[in-house]
């Protein structure tokens, strides 16, 4: 009976040793690759419909085609020198996602998605995947992967 205490007691440590770890992430996001930066969109863009997961907006004509009634907004990007990339995932619990552009080769480019899941919760994280890129081609094309660890 006492051994079957200390054992409990021995794994109950671990457990929360194992999750502490985790929660020690000092950001959640981590950019890599071609990503200049992460990206919010401004208060002034008005979402008037769903968006694809997969997205590639790399001039200012595409940009009015999901946003057409935000023509007015300002991003603060220039489109005609960078992309922007949505690539939604959720996550539970801890979650710490890793988000790097590379190139496959000329004109064609890969986003990829780390997601680290820690813990055992029913708590939900989602991220919306906007980054800001330095791709010169006009239109690129673009892959899209995600792996969970």
């Amino acid at each position: 009976m006492r051994s079957l205490k200390q054992l409990a007691i021995l794994l109950s440590i671990a457990f929360l040793q194992a999750c502490s770890n985790c929660m020690n992430n000092e950001e959640l996001f981590e950019n890599r690759g071609l990503i200049v930066r992460s990206f919010s969109l401004p208060d002034c863009v008005s979402r008037g419909h769903k968006l694809p997961d997969e997205l590639v907006i790399t001039n200012d004509s595409a940009f009015a085609f999901y946003f057409p009634e935000s023509i007015n907004c300002d991003l603060g990007v220039d489109l005609s020198e960078q992309a922007l990339l949505r690539y939604p995932s959720t996550g539970t619990c801890n979650v710490m996602v890793i988000r790097e552009v590379t190139t496959k080769e000329r004109g064609s480019y890969l986003y990829r998605k780390t997601v680290k899941e820690c813990g055992d919760c029913a708590l939900s994280a989602y991220d919306e995947g906007w980054v800001l890129v330095d791709i010169p081609e006009k239109a690129p094309v673009v892959s899209f992967s995600t792996v969970r660890e």
